[in-house]
Formats: structure tokens, sequence, C-alpha cells
């Protein structure tokens, strides 16, 4: 099984960073999935734009919500796109998108602005 998006690239997880400190212990601020059950190898496209417009902090997850070509939700429908900035250790990182899309009336909007990023895809674990 494989999952694919778009890597940050450190310039952008450290701008992300530095306008969202992480509150939680485990810091990821790494990627936003595209796909996280693949079954093929294909690299996802560069996205036309990948676009931060809030910010999430519930129940153990602290999340960006951005859009991926103006789209609000991955494939599957399930969850929102976003970049998990940090955690509490021992929560998967996967629900992330779904508490987004929960609890889509409690994102803080900010001043959107644009990541860099470059496309991805792996084998999950890794």
């Amino acid at each position: 099984m494989r999952y694919k998006g778009w890597a940050l690239t450190p310039q952008a997880r450290e701008m992300v960073l530095g306008q969202f400190p992480a509150i939680m212990e485990d810091v990821r601020c790494e990627h936003v999935t595209l796909d996280l059950f693949s079954d093929d190898d294909e690299t996802p496209p560069d996205p036309a734009a990948i676009r931060v417009y809030g910010s999430l902090s519930w129940d153990g997850y602290q999340i960006l919500a951005v859009t991926v070509d103006g789209k609000l939700t991955q494939p599957r429908k399930d969850r929102f796109f976003h970049v998990t900035i940090s955690k509490r250790p021992g929560l998967p990182s996967s629900q992330s998108g779904i508490i987004l899309k929960e609890r889509v009336r409690h994102i803080l909007p900010c001043r959107p602005f644009m990541l860099l990023t470059v496309p991805f895809n792996r084998v999950l674990g890794t």
C-alpha cells in the first residue's frame, strides 16, 4: 500500500512553523496527502496551487487547512486537504483530514498564502 501527495520544501516548512509554531510534542509539518491508500506508483502532478486558508487545534491535533487546485477534499471525499503541523504522541496523523472536515466551522481563517511543494509517492510506513 502506498500514499502520495506533495512534500513541503524546507523553505515552506520553515515559513509554516514561523507563522504557526508547533503546540504539540510530535512536530510533523511535512506534506499534503493526495491519496492515503494508493494502489499505483504514479507520482501526483505538480498542483497548480496549494493555498493555506486557516488552522485548527483540536483534541491533540494542530492542523493547517489548505486547498489543492481550489479543491477542499481529497479524491475519496472523506478527508480535507491539510498539513498536520503537530500532534500529541501516539495519535495517528491520518485522522487530521477527518477532524478538519468534521470541525470545519472551527477553522480559524488566516491571510491566505501559497506553499511550495514537491510531489511524492511512498510506501506506507516510510
